[in-house]
């Protein structure tokens, strides 16, 4: 279990933009160890536990994998926003939620991104990867 919480605990921490979390050792603590139990992910930014042993994945840039459980080392794609998803800066898909009763009745995911959309236009995807300006001075939304 030490090295479950390790593992969400580094996602959850790791800067999303232009670091890499696995670059550099880490001083672990005595009695914890440090493992690499997926990647290949891009920048994840949430990952969440369904009842049935399902684990979902979401990486900044809209897409969203799902494990079959926590052993399995091969994600299958579960939703792909990153058409819709403006992935810059500090913007991208930033929050996912399984609904309370996700295994049951209600199997929906709640997501929080950027929408890759400038405010009264129609056009979307509108800036993709190319807005260059920093955030707000430039690439609204």
């Amino acid at each position: 279990m030490r090295t479950l919480i390790a593992l969400v605990l580094v996602l959850a921490l790791a800067p999303t933009a232009h670091a890499n979390p696995f670059a550099a050792p880490a001083n672990v603590p005595p009695g914890f160890t440090e493992t690499v139990h997926w990647s290949g992910l891009g920048h994840p930014t949430v990952v969440r536990f369904a009842d049935d042993g399902r684990v979902f994945v979401a990486s900044k840039s809209g897409l969203i994998n799902v494990f079959d459980g926590i052993d399995d080392r091969t994600p299958t794609p579960y939703a792909d926003l990153r058409t819709q998803v403006q992935d810059y800066w500090d913007r991208g898909l930033l929050g996912l939620a399984l609904d309370p009763d996700f295994t049951g009745t209600r199997p929906f995911l709640y997501v929080l991104y950027a929408y890759d959309k400038a405010p009264g236009s129609d056009q979307a995807p509108r800036w993709g990867a190319q807005c260059a300006d920093p955030p707000g001075a430039g690439c609204p939304i």
